[in-house]
């Protein structure tokens, strides 16, 4: 992980959301993620803020690893207005 901060409020340009900017634990790469936690989500934080995400949120719910309880959402699967954002093709 960078030095650079791993968590960030936002808004999403698209449909002016609340998210949540996270830094992914496998690249690195910013991901935005709704801001509330969701019982069905697949991604999970570590203590440092980096994201840890799963298949399908019966995997995020069983594996620990020491990340955070609270599951979240990718914003680009919740956003109504996805197909708007720049470089998204839809």
């Amino acid at each position: 992980m960078s030095g650079r901060l791993a968590t960030e409020l936002g808004t999403c340009i698209s449909c002016e959301r609340p998210i949540l900017w996270v830094r992914s634990a496998a690249n690195d790469r910013l991901m935005p993620l709704d801001r509330k936690p969701a019982a069905d989500g697949t991604v999970r934080l570590e203590r440092g803020g980096a994201a840890h995400v799963f298949a399908d949120a019966d995997s995020a719910k069983a594996d620990a690893r020491g990340l955070y309880a609270d599951r979240y959402r990718s914003h680009h699967s919740t956003c109504p207005k996805a197909s708007a954002q720049p470089g998204r093709n839809g």
